[in-house]
């Protein structure tokens, strides 16, 4: 019993802090897996005088099985060695088994121990239990992770130089095997050559960092504070606790003598509308908070090694990630400031050019022209640069209202000292990445490949005096449609109709408002996402600056709008997509036809060859009664069977980033063969170097 406790409140623990959200079936599923797996190695230890777990291990070390594939291996060579001698085999749970010990386990926890409470969220128009941890128990995390920080990652960086590539599961650590490609296995992989991409993980996972101790001080001196961080909006840049104040349970709830009266229902619902909320936002926040905190204590561990590594791999599409979690370069505004290179470079008049631009656009100063972006930050030396480089904990409100406010710090520290070497007549040596972004990345990519030149000019690939703005575009093409919809009256509701007049009554739409929508066009979002996504948009507005309404029925109008103003602006891209779309709807149908069911490959131009398959899931339902109470349960698993409406629409977006992965992959070759460079800060379409 005691194992079953502790196996079932590890999971509980392990599941409920690795997802932002979580369902209550997935805590089923999770803790019926996790005995399992106790069973299997219990049943494992007892064979062969309980000599042959051991044997076994070795040679699954041996032989460089990751954990996935040893757990593979595991039962079908414990059978194996059951049926040679004549012993019963371990028989695997079937899912209604794993699913009911999880589901009575679960309960049993949840009655015994306040460690989680439930709360209902609405997904697709379905409520759906999800699982958070009640307050007590994320006071007790908090002073838990607060102690032991570093224990919570499991990959670390290096101190010395990452091995390199050379094979599926040959590269990164000294000595943990990892495989090459995320979420693979050789045997999935053994026909990909991998030489080109191997090559440039290698390049870029060689490149020596090191902690920004200026940076690291000024952070720290944030987190002591004890208090969030905001800037003159009231952005929070850095957080001081998890969670925030708890919402205070009205003391009617707790008179036995009003329980079925009008007010205790009244109040009854609202303080559970007020929970519901309240976990929402500690969710979000728990998860930067942890980040943030996180990042630090790892920046601590290593802010006095003189040089520090990242290893990276791949993800199924080519795309290059660090393994380390947590602190990497591919962290959030607050955890890249952290980092800068081990190796600088002295700064020539160029470079100093380039950095001027480079800290407008940390700023939010990137409409304009090159030029006018470095003239921006010599004109604000004295007023902005300066101010913020000496005193940053005394200039919040000055750096905090920058698009990338950490970075802005860094840049404007670095470059206060450069500004005081070149006076003095000195040298100064940069050691921050300067980065060049891809300009809304997919609509680049599909209007290269179709020769769209109308987008081409909007993404930066066509040279303008000005820079074009492609969601700017978009949130004009859309307040023209609701024109046209309030002019014609083409309304399906009144719900509609009083949308289209609050959003025209605001005079334009925000670009801020398209820029999501667009951003993520390309990479398959539809409708139902532009419709969350402006959403999120409206409420981090200022109530006196958004529309006046219902947040989701303006939303849901919005959505619609700016869905044609996409398709109308972005045609290349629009035509492109459809047309992959089709490719893959045309693979899937004939593959399930002839019931093949065979993965869709292409080769991208880095000779990387990514495949895409996505099967039918089956539902199965459980029910229970676990006391007084019935519980049903569907659990949803894969199938062999393709599924084409899943193929047809990852399609588009897992192609794009296919692309952008290759263009990153040979762009750094070049870099490196042409020009010689070894430092590189790279984040899929953003190009860091000195």
């Amino acid at each position: 019993a005691d194992r079953v406790a502790l196996t079932a409140i590890s999971t509980v623990f392990d599941t409920v802090t690795a997802r932002d959200t979580t369902s209550r079936q997935t805590l089923y599923t999770a803790i019926g897996k996790a005995l399992e797996d106790e069973a299997k190695f219990d049943y494992a230890r007892n064979l062969g005088d309980g000599k042959w777990l051991d044997w076994k291990m070795k040679q699954f070390k041996e032989e460089h099985h990751s954990y996935h594939n040893m757990k593979t291996s595991l039962n079908f060579s414990m059978n194996k060695f059951a049926e040679r001698n004549s012993i019963e085999s371990f028989q695997r749970w079937s899912v209604s088994d794993k699913v009911s010990v999880g589901m009575v386990i679960y309960h049993l926890i949840t009655t015994a121990a306040p460690i989680v409470e439930e709360y209902s969220v609405t997904v697709n128009n379905k409520s759906v239990v999800s699982v958070c941890f009640t307050p007590e128990t994320m006071q007790f995390m908090d002073a838990f992770k607060k102690a032991v920080a570093k224990g919570f990652v499991k990959y670390r960086p290096m101190t010395i130089e990452p091995v390199a590539w050379t094979g599926f599961n040959r590269g990164g650590y000294l000595t943990i095997d990892i495989p090459f490609v995320k979420h693979s296995t050789y045997e999935d992989n053994s026909q990909v050559d991998f030489s080109t991409m191997m090559e440039t993980v290698n390049l870029v996972q060689s490149t020596p960092w090191k902690i920004n101790k200026k940076m690291f001080n000024l952070i720290n001196e944030l987190s002591l504070s004890n208090r969030d961080v905001t800037n003159s909006n009231g952005s929070i840049l850095w957080f001081s606790s998890a969670s925030a104040a708890n919402v205070v349970r009205p003391e009617i709830l707790d008179n036995q003598e009003v329980v079925n009266t009008e007010e205790f229902k009244v109040a009854l619902r609202e303080y559970k509308e007020a929970r519901v909320t309240q976990i929402k936002e500690d969710l979000k926040r728990n998860s930067v908070w942890n980040n943030q905190h996180e990042a630090l204590a790892i920046a601590n561990e290593f802010k006095d090694e003189q040089y520090i590594y990242f290893p990276h791999n791949l993800d199924t599409r080519g795309r290059e990630y660090p393994i380390p979690g947590i602190l990497n370069p591919q962290g959030s505004d607050p955890i890249r400031s952290l980092l800068s290179f081990a190796e600088g470079k002295i700064l020539t008049d160029d470079g100093g050019w380039w950095v001027c631009v480079a800290i407008a656009g940390l700023y939010g100063y990137d409409k304009v022209s090159l030029n006018d972006r470095a003239e921006w930050t010599m004109n604000n030396y004295e007023t902005l640069i300066k101010p913020v480089a000496v005193d940053p904990m005394g200039t919040i409100d000055l750096w905090g209202l920058a698009d990338s406010p950490f970075q802005f710090v860094a840049a404007c520290i670095g470059y206060h000292g450069y500004v005081q070497a070149i006076t003095k007549g000195e040298n100064y040596v940069w050691d921050i990445p300067i980065q060049v972004d891809g300009k809304c990345n997919g609509v680049q990519h599909h209007s290269m490949m179709t020769r769209d030149h109308d987008a081409a000019a909007e993404v930066g690939l066509i040279p303008t005096a000005v820079p074009g703005d492609i969601y700017k575009k978009v949130a004009k093409a859309a307040f023209e449609f609701i024109k046209q919809d309030i002019k014609a009256g083409a309304f399906k509701d009144d719900d509609e109709e009083l949308a289209a007049k609050a959003w025209f009554a605001m005079g334009e739409i925000p670009r801020g408002i398209a820029k999501k929508p667009t951003m993520t066009f390309c990479y398959g979002s539809g409708t139902y996402g532009y419709i969350r996504q402006i959403q999120e948009s409206l409420y981090g507005m200022p109530v006196s600056k958004r529309p006046q309404g219902d947040i989701f029925k303006l939303s849901a109008y919005l959505a619609k709008v700016i869905t044609k103003a996409l398709a109308g602006s972005i045609e290349g891209a629009a035509q492109s997509m459809q047309f992959l779309k089709s490719t893959a709807n045309l693979w899937s149908k004939n593959q399930v036809a002839a019931g093949t069911h065979m993965a869709l490959t292409w080769v991208t131009p880095a000779g990387f060859t990514v495949s895409q398959k996505y099967c039918e899931t089956e539902c199965q339902e459980y029910k229970a009664r676990l006391g007084t109470s019935r519980v049903k349960v569907r659990i949803y698993a894969d199938t062999d069977k393709l599924d084409v409406a899943k193929m047809s629409s990852a399609m588009a977006p897992n192609f794009v980033h296919s692309i952008d992965a290759a263009h990153l992959a040979l762009t750094v070759l070049r870099c490196n063969k042409k020009y010689g460079m070894t430092s590189f800060s790279v984040i899929h379409d953003s190009f860091g170097c000195h």
